[in-house]
């Protein structure tokens, strides 16, 4: 796969909206994407969130355009780190870059402010463009002055300028690209101080949509004598003449509940989690999530002590305990706790499958 490096453009579409790698690409070889994505759905959510409604998509997208400078000093940081290694470590003969290889690898052993700083930029916690520029002038002054020490001759002399030059080189383009002024004096540009619009004039929806209400509605097919059917509709008589009418007029989704309980039966090579591997009435709203997460920090626990996944078989008989471990979570009523396994959801401790230990090779 081609690597892409895109810089942000500062002109947002009304109606569209991008984030992440569709708004802005870096190398990948910092792993800075999800951090910059995660980084741009925090400051999204800050920004929409004294707004009511979405409908007026011109307001709305002046007012989004401080979303580009706001997340400057974060996605520079992040970008020029990630450009500036891949072009410091890519393979080269240059005895210059060779150079620079060695000294970033002698700068990071330094330890302290020094390997501790540039962590704090590659991980995003201090994306200061402040701070990156001291850990740029910082490894510039270290790599020269390695190369003078110690003794300067002319020529180490010579070798220290044309280092500097192609440290400029490698920083500025990125730099330049990303926006001098929007990331060093983003208070400077007037997007910076946009403010939520006072009133948000409605799009051109119907008004059933735009005062939407989304709610549950149960219906139960019962078959009678005369092969016909009778739906028994489950919802407030307030709702209902607004129910028919979106009936009449096909503005309705259905979707079928399904129950499904738990197989205990793996197969090596596929690893099944909640609804895929055990769904249950959403009636609760979130349970099913609730499940998912619980199965996440479970299988989390279970392959903590693996070195590896390679012993399919192995792997596949240890994990059989994991559809034992969190029967204690489900079943309420009879027919359901008989169809999930009466034993296996009070009594796991006297399946054999619950005292799986890891494989040992």
């Amino acid at each position: 796969m081609a690597n892409r490096i895109m810089p942000v453009s500062h002109y947002p579409i009304p109606g569209a909206f991008l984030m992440g790698d569709a708004l802005n690409m870096r190398h990948p070889l910092t792993g800075g994407g999800m951090t910059v994505a995660l980084s741009d759905v925090v400051l999204l959510r800050d920004l929409l969130r004294p707004l009511n409604h979405l409908s007026d998509a011109a307001a709305l997208c002046k007012y989004l355009q401080s979303f580009s400078i706001l997340r400057k000093p974060m996605a520079t940081t992040i970008n020029t780190v990630a450009g500036a290694l891949h072009t410091v470590f890519s393979a080269s003969e240059d005895p210059l870059r060779k150079e620079m290889r060695q000294a970033c690898f002698n700068y990071f052993c330094l330890g302290g402010v020094f390997s501790n700083g540039l962590m704090s930029l590659l991980s995003g916690m201090n994306p200061d463009p402040l701070r990156l520029v001291f850990h740029c002038l910082a490894l510039a002054v270290y790599t020269v002055g390695r190369l003078l020490l110690p003794l300067p001759t002319p020529k180490r002399i010579w070798i220290g300028t044309k280092l500097i030059l192609v440290a400029l080189g490698i920083f500025l383009p990125i730099i330049k690209a990303e926006g001098i002024r929007a990331t060093f004096f983003p208070v400077t540009m007037l997007a910076y101080y946009r403010t939520p619009p006072t009133k948000l004039e409605e799009g051109p929806y119907p008004p059933c949509l735009a005062k939407k209400i989304r709610t549950r509605i149960s219906l139960i097919a019962r078959k009678q004598p005369k092969s016909c059917e009778i739906c028994i509709l489950q919802m407030p008589a307030e709702l209902f003449d607004a129910f028919i009418c979106a009936i009449d007029k096909g503005n309705i989704r259905t979707m079928p509940d399904r129950i499904m309980p738990v197989s205990h039966y793996p197969i090596p090579g596929a690893f099944l989690i909640r609804d895929a591997l055990n769904m249950r009435h959403p009636l609760t709203g979130g349970g099913g999530m609730t499940v998912a997460l619980s199965d996440v920090v479970l299988l989390r626990d279970l392959l903590r002590p693996l070195n590896h996944l390679s012993d399919a078989a192995a792997l596949c008989k240890y994990l059989e305990s994991f559809s034992i471990l969190p029967k204690v979570a489900l079943g309420i009523f009879l027919p359901i706790i008989k169809a999930e396994g009466i034993r296996a959801t009070f009594f796991p401790v006297t399946m054999l499958a619950y005292y799986g230990t890891p494989p040992v090779s």
